[in-house]
C-alpha cells in the first residue's frame, strides 16, 4: 500500500485482487473445504479504504480552476 513505485490505481488493483481472493477462500471455508490460514479480507477491505481515501480530493475543497479550451484556426491553415 506505501510503495512508493506503484500508481495509486495499481495498488487498487492489486488490493482489489486479493480481497477477491481472499472472499473466495471465506466462501469456500463456509462451504467446508479446509482453505489455510484466517481470512483477511477485513484488513484489504481497510487497505482499499485507505488508499481511495487518501488520494480522493475533499469534497468541501473548492474545485480547480477549468481553463477552457480556445479553438485556433490559424493552427488548422498550416
Amino acid at each position: 500500500m506505501r510503495h512508493p513505485l506503484l500508481t495509486i490505481d495499481c495498488k487498487r488493483e492489486i488490493l482489489g485482487r486479493w480481497a477477491w481472493d481472499e472472499y473466495l477462500l471465506e466462501l469456500a471455508d463456509a462451504e467446508g473445504m479446509p482453505g489455510g490460514g484466517p481470512s483477511r479480507l477485513d484488513e484489504v477491505k481497510a487497505a482499499l479504504r485507505l488508499v481511495s481515501k487518501e488520494h480522493s480530493p475533499d469534497p468541501a475543497a473548492p474545485a480547480a480552476h477549468v481553463v477552457p479550451y480556445r479553438w485556433d484556426e490559424n493552427a488548422l491553415a498550416a
